[in-house]
């Protein structure tokens, strides 16, 4: 299966833009050290339109893992869960599978993207990180 073509649009840190436009640098410190946090969520094709099955309950599981790698998450997720569906409708798909992707670039600036393919819809965001951006978390 192929992940996205030359109409896929994606959402890149507040902004929707065609998938074959983005890029990441090959500094980033969740390309070498896979310093980020992702989930996993599906949509489905149902009788009252799409819906995102427990939308919320991934954003904020999303959310939490963030807090755990002590990378910011400063994202409202409604506005998250909004650009979500707007996703699903700028690339016709019904049934999806949703990635959000947290990962940052060299500079410690985190980045949000959102891919969306064919049952397949990535997300990744970003922000700043300060002094405590590698404490460790105790269990």
């Amino acid at each position: 299966m192929k992940y996205y073509n030359s109409n896929t649009i994606i959402y890149l840190d507040g902004a929707f833009e065609k998938a074959v436009n983005s890029s990441t640098d090959l500094y980033g410190q969740s390309l070498h050290y896979g310093y980020a946090a992702f989930e996993g969520i599906r949509a489905y094709k149902t009788h009252n339109g799409n819906r995102i099955f427990k939308a919320a309950a991934h954003f904020d599981r999303l959310e939490r893992s963030c807090q755990l790698a002590n990378i910011p998450f400063p994202w409202d997720k409604q506005e998250l869960i909004d650009a979500t569906y707007k996703l699903l409708q700028l690339n016709k798909l019904k049934d999806a599978y949703i990635r959000p992707l947290v990962f940052l670039p060299p500079q410690h600036e985190t980045e949000l993207a959102k891919w969306c393919f064919d049952h397949d819809l990535c997300l990744g965001m970003g922000c700043l990180f300060g002094q405590q951006a590698f404490k460790i978390n105790r269990f």
